[in-house]
């Protein structure tokens, strides 16, 4: 092995965040290390799982899928208004068409349907 290419291998040592402690040789120059996880808590060896969310990953993904949740419900919201806003206007010209051409029932009329002499069936 050359000498002056290597790093040197100190004893450093390893503090979970399950509170956990153990020393273990390392290039770091760091005497204490900490860790998420380790084998005293880590779900493959305990059988238990545990939820690690180290930097709010996760509930930043929550918001995000209540916000588009709520964003949908918001649109299927302004579709129904708006049919409801084009019925009203269709009644309405219904009703102005009755009117210019003197029908008191219009509902009669289209319901028969229009048929054109060029309609063959």
């Amino acid at each position: 092995m050359k000498s002056s290419i290597h790093p040197p291998y100190n004893q450093v040592t390893f503090t979970c965040s399950c509170g956990a402690t153990f020393v273990a040789g390392s290039t770091s120059k760091d005497s204490n290390i900490h860790v998420d996880i380790c084998s005293n808590c880590h779900p493959f060896y305990t059988g238990n799982q545990k939820f690690v969310d180290t930097q709010g990953v996760v509930t930043k993904f929550q918001d995000r899928m209540k916000k588009s949740a709520e964003k949908q419900t918001a649109q299927k919201d302004l579709l129904v208004k708006r049919g409801e806003k084009a019925l009203e206007r269709e009644e309405r010209r219904k009703e102005k068409l009755a009117k210019e051409l003197g029908i008191k029932d219009l509902s009669k009329i289209l319901s028969r349907g229009s048929t054109s002499p060029t309609t063959k069936k």
